[in-house]
C-alpha cells in the first residue's frame, strides 16, 4: 500500500505552514461537498476520493508502514499522538463536509 510519508510535529512549530495546509484542505473539502451534493454518482467519487485520502495520510497508518518490518530487538520512537493531533485535523476534515453533502444531497432527493 502506498503511503506519502508527512512530517506533521513541524505543523506544531510553524503555524503558519498549518494555516496553508488547512487553507488548502478546506478548498477540497468545499469540493468534496460540493461534489457529493450535486450526484448519487458524484458522491460516491466524493466517498472514495475522502477513503483514499485518510489511507495516505492518516498518521497512524504511516507509522504502522514505517515500522512494521523493523526487527523485534529494534528501537522503536512511540507513536506521540499530541504531536500528531494537527495531523489528524487536517487529514479528517473533508468527513463532516462529505457527510454534509450526502445528507443534503439525500434531502433534496426525497
Amino acid at each position: 500500500m502506498p503511503s506519502i510519508t508527512v512530517n506533521y510535529p513541524i505543523l506544531q512549530e510553524k503555524p503558519w505552514l498549518f494555516a496553508a495546509c488547512l487553507a488548502v484542505v478546506l478548498l477540497l473539502s468545499l469540493a468534496l461537498f460540493s461534489l457529493a451534493r450535486w450526484h448519487r454518482w458524484a458522491g460516491a467519487g466524493a466517498i472514495i476520493a475522502t477513503v483514499v485520502w485518510i489511507l495516505l495520510f492518516l498518521p497512524d497508518i504511516q507509522y504502522y508502514l514505517e515500522v512494521r518490518n523493523a526487527s523485534p530487538n529494534s528501537i522503536v520512537e512511540p507513536f506521540e499522538h499530541r504531536y500528531y493531533l494537527l495531523g489528524y485535523v487536517l487529514v479528517l476534515l473533508p468527513v463532516p463536509f462529505l457527510f454534509l453533502g450526502l445528507w443534503m444531497q439525500r434531502r433534496r432527493s426525497i
